[in-house]
């Protein structure tokens, strides 16, 4: 017979996230294009849950805060690494006499995929222009199946 855990017998609520500070995360962007550095931040509480039934370390959490803030705590700010990105909102596109222009326009269009074969594919057209009226395949198990994709 299984023998009940100590702690299943009589449950303890979980504990409560107590807000312990508030942290400012700094993230950084900067344009390879027109070398501006964009800078956002976020607003996080960070909460800490003490351990539970007496055992290991209080675990930590940070939560975005959206509201304003409810308590008078200490504030952390963060700067994160920055990025560099190729371009940015406010160089990707200009205005030109011929019309609009982007940081992209130089670059060749992506590949036609008229010429690359898909696998099972099967050309419906194909088979109109040869007058054939054959029936589908009747599939009875896989290697019926995969004679198809032959």
């Amino acid at each position: 017979m299984a023998t009940a855990l100590p702690h299943a017998a009589n449950p303890q609520p979980l504990p409560e996230a107590r807000p312990h500070s508030y942290t400012i995360l700094k993230s950084s962007q900067l344009c390879a294009n027109c070398s501006t550095l964009h800078e956002s931040s976020q607003l996080m509480v960070r909460c800490e849950l003490s351990a539970r039934y007496g055992m290991g370390a209080s675990l930590t959490q940070l939560k975005a805060l959206n509201t304003p803030p409810q308590f008078n705590l200490p504030i952390e700010i963060r700067n994160l690494e920055t990025k560099s990105i190729p371009f940015c909102h406010e160089c990707m596109g200009w205005q030109t006499g011929s019309g609009s222009e982007t940081v992209v326009s130089h670059l060749p269009t992506p590949p036609s995929v008229e010429n690359s074969r898909i696998v099972g594919l099967r050309d419906t057209n194909a088979g109109e222009a040869r007058g054939s009226s054959r029936a589908p395949a009747r599939v009875k198990n896989a290697d019926d199946l995969l004679a198809l994709f032959d």
